[in-house]
């Protein structure tokens, strides 16, 4: 029988859709360098292009009467999808431990997502070896029947997890909603069917549908699979964009704030130099030049209240008894009582400005023997 036109062009659209979207995840992984998916993403387009190779031999092989295909194609076409699905499979666990699993719920969601995969690549594969089996016609041997039966024990053991993993999970409703159908769809609508279509093959029993007609009857069980997977990535790249947003945001939070603090610190930085650093720096001038001997030199910030009019006002002091030794002694005994008063404040001044010795050293120097 050869493939009709309708369905082949339902098998190319399908496959367009199937590429764009495996181009554009390929794509996404190139782009992303915070994930070492290279060489994965790397073998998955080769064996992307052997699987299309072998596709159309497939395709050429569709459009022949059934006793002219090749014997082996079918076989060789499986083997091809299964290679496929592997590498993507194995590239799925490793971006999910490539993660930063500082968030519990984005690991899980990502678990989930490896399983509700590795549900959807086994009902493939058992649905296509069904549909084979169906197509020869003939009694599956023991062989075929262990087979179906362990690819059934995986799919119930697989779908176990996630189904006790989603009733810890605070889920979104989309993805429980996901989870929801696949149960209708795939384990309580086409499962049964499919076992009973299983049991006649065992027994030998004709089969009342064709190949084509049960590969359509399993598809939407399979979709609702692989929309769960597609949910559970939903959720997880959710969360991650929320964190990512959380992160930006405490970013911007902490740069504000040292833009802040750096401006509260410049700003001090100058009050100190302009109220601090400089009066003293011109005070200390004006030390020098009163002991090197000039002693008509100007005095700042004598009107100051603080402690730098405190040194201003110890440094005239200074001054005015410097100038006083050096009148002479007739004059000398004319003023000693303002010398008296003179040598009282400076005693006062000193006894202020105590903490800071190393300031007044030369000029304390000169009013030593007084």
């Amino acid at each position: 029988m050869v493939v009709d036109g309708d369905t082949q062009r339902e098998i190319a659209s399908a496959r367009a859709l199937s590429r764009a979207a495996l181009d554009t995840a390929l794509t996404k992984l190139d782009a992303a360098t915070f994930l070492e998916a290279g060489p994965d993403s790397k073998a998955i387009r080769g064996d992307y292009g052997a699987f299309n190779a072998i596709r159309r031999e497939a395709d050429t092989a569709l459009e022949q009467p059934r006793d002219e295909r090749p014997t082996n194609i079918r076989e060789n076409w499986t083997a091809a999808n299964g290679k496929l699905v592997g590498a993507i499979v194995v590239l799925s666990g490793r971006l999910s431990t490539e993660i930063v699993h500082n968030n519990s719920l984005i690991e899980k969601m990502m678990e989930i997502a490896q399983h509700a995969w590795s549900v959807r690549d086994d009902t493939g594969t058992n649905r296509l070896l069904i549909a084979s089996a169906i197509a020869k016609g003939s009694r599956l041997s023991s062989e075929q029947q262990k087979q179906f039966a362990a690819s059934g024990g995986r799919i119930d053991g697989e779908w176990k997890i996630i189904a006790d993993e989603i009733d810890l999970l605070p889920a979104s409703p989309e993805f429980r909603a996901a989870v929801a159908m696949a149960n209708k769809a795939y384990f309580s609508e086409f499962r049964p069917k499919r076992n009973a279509i299983v049991d006649d093959l065992a027994e030998g029993k004709p089969i009342s549908i064709s190949a084509h007609e049960y590969m359509d009857l399993a598809a939407p069980g399979q979709q609702s699979i692989f929309a769960v997977a597609s949910a559970a990535l939903d959720v997880a790249r959710a969360l991650a964009e929320q964190r990512s947003a959380a992160a930006l945001r405490d970013l911007y939070v902490a740069v504000l704030l040292m833009g802040l603090f750096s401006g509260i610190g410049a700003l001090t930085a100058l009050y100190v130099f302009k109220r601090v650093v400089n009066p003293i720096t011109r005070i200390t001038e004006a030390m020098a030049l009163v002991a090197d001997g000039d002693l008509d030199c100007a005095i700042p910030f004598e009107r100051r209240g603080d402690e730098v009019g405190l040194l201003a006002r110890a440094l005239r002091v200074f001054r005015t008894n410097a100038i006083e030794k050096q009148a002479p002694p007739s004059m000398r005994s004319l003023d000693f009582p303002r010398s008296s008063r003179t040598k009282c404040m400076v005693r006062r001044e000193m006894i202020a400005i105590a903490p800071m010795p190393s300031v007044f050293s030369r000029a304390a120097a000169i009013c030593s023997s007084s």
